[in-house]
């Protein structure tokens, strides 16, 4: 062992390399959780060390940094949902994406009425547009959160996700995106469906644990601007 290696082991409960944690088994990824969980280090929602080893593992299912990802990603209804930038990162990773463009909608006094997105994936060009008036539709318009505090921004997010998922499912997986499933995940998912939350306990290893996995809009209202 370098002694980079045995530095970093002192620091925290598994071995370091180029800055990201080398987690070799269940164990490595249970002795991080509780040791980020113990140091508060993990976002606000990840409030057990259940939920950082569930982030963990999803993030290395989509092969990304175990902790530096967990800020882009949150369980709502024990759902690994991801959102912000994180779905046009993999997408843009998959090196598939020949041009992207995002544009607002505005009506003849230049009010932004909509947005639209515009993705290239070889020859296949695809666009989506969300208006306002869809806003209002689905019942998004003016809703307590980001819709409210960031109405500009989600029209473009509700948008590109919804490019995404249509162009380049093959790369996200059907991967709740927050944007465009968190209604849905909300709604449909409930605690008897709670397969997350099954898996928390029995990967710590506690049979009749009870963790709360609802984080709720409030967190993604907090953390989407």
């Amino acid at each position: 062992m370098s002694e980079e290696n045995k530095k970093s082991a002192e620091i925290v409960p598994v071995l370091i390399e180029a800055g990201v944690p080398i987690l070799k088994n269940t164990s490595d990824i249970v002795a991080l959780a509780k040791w980020v969980n113990s140091m508060q280090m993990a976002p606000k929602g990840f409030d057990s060390p259940q939920k950082v080893a569930l982030g963990i593992m999803f993030a290395q299912s989509l092969g990304l940094h175990p902790l530096l990802s967990l800020g882009q990603m949150f369980i709502l209804n024990g759902v690994p949902n991801i959102y912000g930038d994180l779905p046009l990162s993999l997408v843009r990773r998959s090196g598939l994406l020949a041009d992207f463009k995002e544009e607002y909608l505005r009506d003849k006094d230049q009010n932004i009425i909509g947005a639209r997105c515009t993705s290239k994936r070889g020859e296949m060009v695809h666009t989506t547009e969300f208006t306002i008036e869809d806003a209002k539709t689905a019942g998004l318009w003016g809703k307590a959160g980001p819709w409210k505090q960031y109405p500009k921004r989600m029209l473009k997010l509700r948008t590109r996700s919804e490019n995404l998922k249509d162009q380049f499912g093959d790369i996200l997986q059907g991967i709740p995106i927050m944007e465009y499933d968190g209604d849905r995940v909300e709604k449909e998912v409930g605690p008897k469906q709670n397969t997350a939350g099954a898996l928390e306990s029995e990967l710590m290893g506690e049979e009749n644990g009870e963790h709360s996995n609802d984080i709720g809009q409030d967190l993604y209202h907090q953390k989407t601007a």
